[in-house]
């Protein structure tokens, strides 16, 4: 009876509302979902190696300002709309903006990454996949944005929780299974991996 109930509300329920509710549930699923996987990785991971993964995060969000301007956030909803004929056109021109900035950021990297490295404490092959993660965090957060200016849920709230789930399960399994000296890089490097499905989100969404 409850059942029936709840389900006559939500097929009652405009698009923009069942669109709401989904985006919420899944930033929910999203956040427990961080909360479980801190006491596992802190128990596979030594202190040191913690730190690590921690400060390339930390890092990471740094370079995410400059390498993206947040461009997905407010100024895309109103480019969709200003560009309302042409949002495909206008979607490629962010994500080319954004590629051309973290590429540039990328070689100002190694063209002086001795120094950089020693200022950040991070190795260079760390730096090199942060900013190809940038990249696909970046198309991936592109299309997320198109997706909810659309109302198109469904697509979405798939794609994030499998990606929300495949991330740290790969993480988990491949720290397990690798030799601890390098759990901290392992840990960043596969973390990286589902996230490469982003450059894809595009052809997905169409």
């Amino acid at each position: 009876m409850m059942l029936e109930k709840t389900k006559k509300i939500y097929n009652k329920m405009s698009i923009a509302s069942k669109a709401a509710l989904w985006f919420t549930i899944c930033g929910f699923v999203q956040k427990g979902i961080s909360f479980i996987t801190v006491p596992i990785f802190t128990r596979l991971l030594t202190t040191e190696q913690y730190g690590v993964v921690s400060i390339f995060y930390s890092w990471e969000s740094i370079f995410i300002i400059f390498c993206t301007l947040n461009l997905f956030s407010g100024v895309f909803n109103n480019g969709m709309i200003k560009y309302e004929n042409d949002r495909d056109g206008f979607l490629s021109s962010m994500q080319g903006l954004v590629s051309t900035l973290t590429l540039c950021m990328l070689l100002l990297y190694l063209l002086f990454f001795k120094k950089i490295s020693l200022w950040i404490e991070i190795r260079r092959v760390l730096i090199i996949v942060m900013f190809m993660e940038i990249l696909a965090n970046s198309a991936f957060s592109f299309w997320s944005a198109k997706q909810r200016f659309e109302f198109k849920y469904r697509n979405m709230v798939i794609l994030t929780l499998v990606v929300s789930v495949l991330s740290p399960l790969v993480a988990a399994v491949s720290v397990i299974n690798t030799p601890d000296k390098f759990g901290a890089d392992v840990r960043i490097i596969s973390s990286a991996c589902p996230f490469s499905s982003g450059s894809f989100c595009y052809k997905y969404s169409r």
